[in-house]
């Protein structure tokens, strides 16, 4: 059923592109009015790794300084911020976590513009945000976030497509499918993975590390093994002498300034 889900990415990027009314152009408007300076980002297990390559996209790409806020800052500490010209991004497949609720509601008493990534158009959150972005990515029927993780990696370089006017991006959404069509025809051979081997690393940087983290997240919650994810910068620093013969290792090379130190 997991593979049935993520067969199915292509299909429901597609739907989503057809059905698209997620409010990009007021987000950018806010922007280019300097009425936003700054986005922080909130969120839990597979969304928090979507939050992560957000995070990452937003700085490099807007020039917007940005935070991952732990939920537990606002929910268990009772920290207070001054979120004016703030976005902050809740980013929820459910729409129901009882702590990024809290933070959301918490983060707009203390002056934030919020914005709610969400696969659930039940979620009070819809209410309350001042922006709320459809993620469509359709029923969840196996592994939570499945198709949402990528869905949701979709709305967030849409909305940074739109603010910085990158056409390019836009213009190629809808060949988007057809591209992962044509991967998802380049089958592994399953001689590469060896089951007797349950621990290892996968090793990227810039906004490839964002995506190991998820990837990381899959091989623990679906094969119980334990790859852990490490920027090729941090690898040298000490986590290097794990690696022997018993060790699986990948590495998640982007076509983009990070992709020559991985």
């Amino acid at each position: 059923k997991v593979l049935e889900e993520a067969n199915s990415i292509a299909e429901k990027i597609a739907i989503f592109n057809q059905e698209d009314k997620n409010p990009y152009h007021q987000i950018k408007k806010k922007i280019s009015e300097k009425n936003l300076k700054h986005i922080v980002t909130v969120a839990r297990g597979t969304s928090d790794c979507a939050a992560l390559y957000a995070s990452y996209l937003f700085a490099k790409t807007l020039g917007l300084t940005t935070y991952s806020l732990p939920p537990s800052i606002i929910t268990l500490e009772n920290s207070h911020f001054d979120f004016s010209n703030t976005l902050v991004v809740v980013i929820s497949q459910s729409g129901l976590s009882e702590d990024l609720v809290k933070c959301e509601q918490a983060s707009r008493k203390m002056g934030a513009e919020t914005l709610i990534l969400t696969n659930n158009l039940n979620s009070p959150m819809i209410n309350h945000a001042n922006y709320f972005f459809n993620i469509n990515a359709g029923k969840e029927e196996s592994v939570a976030a499945t198709k949402t993780f990528v869905l949701s990696l979709l709305n967030i370089v849409k909305l940074v497509a739109f603010v910085s006017n990158d056409n390019e991006i836009l213009n190629n959404l809808p060949q988007l499918p057809e591209h992962i069509n044509t991967e998802l025809s380049e089958a592994w051979d399953p001689e590469l993975i060896d089951n007797n081997i349950s621990s290892g690393f996968i090793i990227s940087r810039g906004l490839g590390y964002a995506l190991s983290t998820e990837i990381s997240l899959k091989f623990k919650e679906l094969c119980q093994e334990q790859i852990e994810p490490f920027s090729s910068a941090e690898v040298m620093h000490g986590p290097r002498s794990l690696i022997e013969n018993s060790f699986k290792l990948f590495t998640l090379s982007l076509n983009d300034s990070s992709g020559a130190g991985v």
